[in-house]
């Protein structure tokens, strides 16, 4: 057996880079937080500059609620922040979600059938109830969708 056959063989292994070794999904993890840190940093930074900006150029004075306490905003602890904006927002401007009538209604329909006696009242009274129910669900399901897109 001659030497030159393996002499070339280890030759060749040797320009050969080493196999790459795949990151682990552990790796990949920490690079996105990293990422992510970053991007919020960088976010943050933006923010403030431009409210500095703003405050600059006056534009931060005079604004409804100035000087006062922020509002109790304790019943939009168990709802999603941008649902909580949303309601805000249209109660500023004087408008009510269909959700909410069809809530007010349902718990004065459910008083009233409190009061009502075992008959064809009552019966009416709580095929409206139920009627009202749907509706809610109905409403409440189409405002859901409509935040998921």
């Amino acid at each position: 057996m001659s030497r030159k056959p393996l002499a070339r063989c280890v030759a060749a292994q040797a320009k050969t880079p080493p196999p790459q070794r795949p990151l682990r999904a552990r790796s990949i993890r920490y690079l996105n937080t990293v990422l992510l840190v970053s991007m919020i940093r960088n976010l943050q930074r933006l923010i403030e500059r431009q409210i500095q900006k703003a405050k600059l150029q006056g534009q931060l004075e005079g604004l409804e609620g100035e000087g006062k306490p922020l509002p109790d905003r304790s019943a939009d602890a168990f709802v999603d922040a941008g649902e909580a904006a949303g309601f805000r927002i249209m109660a500023q401007a004087g408008v009510v979600p269909e959700e909410i009538e069809l809530k007010k209604k349902m718990a004065a329909h459910q008083s009233h059938l409190a009061t009502l006696a075992n008959g064809p009242e009552r019966k009416e009274a709580m095929a409206e109830l139920a009627r009202l129910e749907l509706r809610y669900n109905i409403a409440r399901e189409a405002r859901q969708k409509f935040m998921r897109r």
